[in-house]
């Protein structure tokens, strides 16, 4: 019994070897990033869908806690966050809800040094549709309305938004 399990195992990593090493070969292409035919960005911009979204953020001089909505790996984000992983609730929901006005939610945020949000394509609607953010319509409204009166667009990479919070 003992020599079947070690040639079972054996045979599955002699299987399951060459799987993986293909599946990251084709799906990462790594080999150009090792050996330095490509740069770290086009490596990451090509792998890492966030990248440029978090490379806008780092690089604005103002930027020192950003609200990240529907991104749930801030792997290559240096600047502090606040997110949400894929099974918890949306952070957006978390920080805001109960809110009943875009001023309430600004006071919120700038108690929290939030600066900054990120706004994944899609995300937010995804989230309200599925029930996992479960606003009310005075939440949903403040927060837009927080979006368009509170804030200024800082860029769209990659059909994300990324704005700006303007203090009084």
């Amino acid at each position: 019994l003992r020599s079947l399990a070690v040639v079972t195992l054996a045979a599955a990593t002699a299987l399951g070897l060459p799987v993986t090493m293909l599946w990251i070969y084709d799906v990462h292409s790594p080999v150009s990033y090792f050996v330095g035919r490509e740069s770290r960005d086009t490596y990451l911009a090509r792998n890492a869908p966030s990248h440029e979204t978090y490379r806008l953020i780092d690089r604005s001089p103002g930027a020192r806690k950003v609200l990240l909505v529907g991104h749930h790996e801030p792997y290559y984000l240096r600047t502090p966050c606040l997110f949400s992983a894929y099974i918890d609730i949306p952070i957006v929901e978390t920080v805001s809800g109960g809110a009943r006005s875009a001023p309430e939610l600004a006071a919120r945020l700038a108690a929290l040094g939030v600066t900054h949000v990120a706004v994944k394509s899609g995300a937010l609607d995804a989230d309200l549709a599925s029930g996992l953010c479960r606003w009310s319509p005075i939440e949903r409204e403040a927060f837009d309305v927080f979006l368009r009166d509170h804030c200024h667009v800082l860029g769209r990479p990659g059909g994300d938004v990324v704005y700006e919070i303007t203090r009084p």
